[in-house]
């Protein structure tokens, strides 16, 4: 089991399953299954997925470092598909924290911030980033360090400043001169948007984590 292939078909054959009902476990397609099984790249996202469902070390699965998961020691549930994560429309995001995340969150998380003070993790927990793809339940990164470098299509997190000092933070797509939201692909003529001097972003994306 000398490669991340290997090891994904040993945790996969451990449950029982072909590649098409372990996909189907993932929301993924069988094509990607097998495509990972002959040592395609697999995302970091992915790896946590199958950690979490598995049992198995994000860090054995990505490196092959400590022990594989000893037989019975599957955690996926053959007679349902992966669970969804809840959807709250009253907050844009949440801080994310370590102690309510699943060990292979926290394994994944901690690694793109290993050494990089200026990152932050959040929960999205609305649909305002629909068109990047982005939805309720993925854990996005923020860099501080880029907040100044932000490009058209990246998404961002800003501040809004009122007129007596306060500032409501917002996740938005940046669509220079506006940060944008929307549920569907982005258009030259974006619907919902800030923009002006009361405005200022504040970190950019560099990672998305999706557990399902």
């Amino acid at each position: 089991m000398n490669t991340v292939g290997n090891r994904i078909r040993h945790v996969r054959t451990l449950a029982g399953l072909t590649q098409k009902m372990f996909g189907e476990r993932l929301s993924v397609t069988s094509q990607a299954v097998s495509q990972w099984e002959r040592n395609e790249p697999v995302s970091f996202a992915n790896l946590s997925k199958i950690s979490e469902f598995t049992g198995a070390s994000f860090d054995w699965l990505r490196t092959g470092a400590g022990s594989p998961p000893a037989p019975g020691a599957s955690q996926i549930d053959t007679s349902a598909p992966a669970p969804q994560h809840p959807h709250s429309v009253h907050e844009e995001a949440v801080p994310y924290s370590p102690e309510r995340a699943p060990r292979s969150l926290r394994d994944a998380i901690e690694f793109f911030q290993k050494d990089r003070p200026d990152t932050h993790a959040f929960i999205v927990k609305s649909n305002v980033l629909g068109a990047a793809n982005i939805q309720p339940g993925d854990v996005v990164v923020m860099d501080r360090s880029l907040a100044d470098f932000a490009k058209a299509g990246d998404v961002v997190r800003a501040q809004v400043l009122d007129d007596v000092g306060g500032a409501t933070t917002i996740f938005r797509i940046f669509q220079p001169p506006y940060l944008v939201t929307g549920k569907e692909p982005l258009s030259d003529a974006p619907g919902e948007h800030v923009d002006g001097e009361n405005v200022q972003i504040v970190a950019v994306m560099t990672e998305l984590v999706r557990m399902r």
